[in-house]
């Protein structure tokens, strides 16, 4: 009986040891800047900043719709946000609203409406970052590639 017992024992052990593995492995890292990107971290600024125009371009051109996401998701949280405060103020206890009342809902609103703006665009970014990384790699080999071009030495026809 206790052979059985640690035999499963072992195979559960082994499948919290492949699911976390699959966890870290699928895990979306949060980067607050680009230049924290990996494959950014260790180049100069100005070579870091040709890379993410030439990777910015190539996104623009394979997938329009992440080159926009984190303007969109913006716009789209903060009028959600807006929205959302305002009907979830129409239905509470504050009805009728007037005078300070109605200054305090209105500032509510424009607060809300700037936070789910910020944090929907944040997301957006993220996104963008997630899309973006696959690329940084292709517009480095293509960095590379016009640096080693341009420094080939020319043959003498002499």
């Amino acid at each position: 009986m206790f052979g059985a017992w640690k035999k499963l024992s072992i195979c559960c052990l082994d499948f919290r040891a492949v699911e976390t593995q699959f966890w870290s492995a699928a895990a979306m890292h949060i980067y607050f800047t680009i230049s924290q990107v990996p494959e950014l971290r260790e180049l100069p600024k100005e070579v870091r900043r040709i890379i993410i125009c030439r990777a910015f371009r190539i996104l623009r051109s394979r997938a329009r719709f992440f080159y926009w996401l984190p303007n969109l998701l913006c716009l789209v949280g903060g009028f959600g946000g807006s929205f959302l405060l305002a009907r979830l103020l129409g239905h509470s206890h504050l009805i009728p609203m007037s005078g300070n009342r109605m200054l305090d809902g209105g500032i509510l609103e424009i607060l809300s409406a700037i936070m789910m703006g910020w944090i929907a665009g944040s997301i957006g970014l993220q996104l963008q970052y997630w899309k973006l990384r696959p690329l940084l790699q292709i517009a480095i080999a293509n960095y590379i590639s016009s640096v080693l071009h341009v420094a080939k030495p020319h043959a003498d026809p002499n």
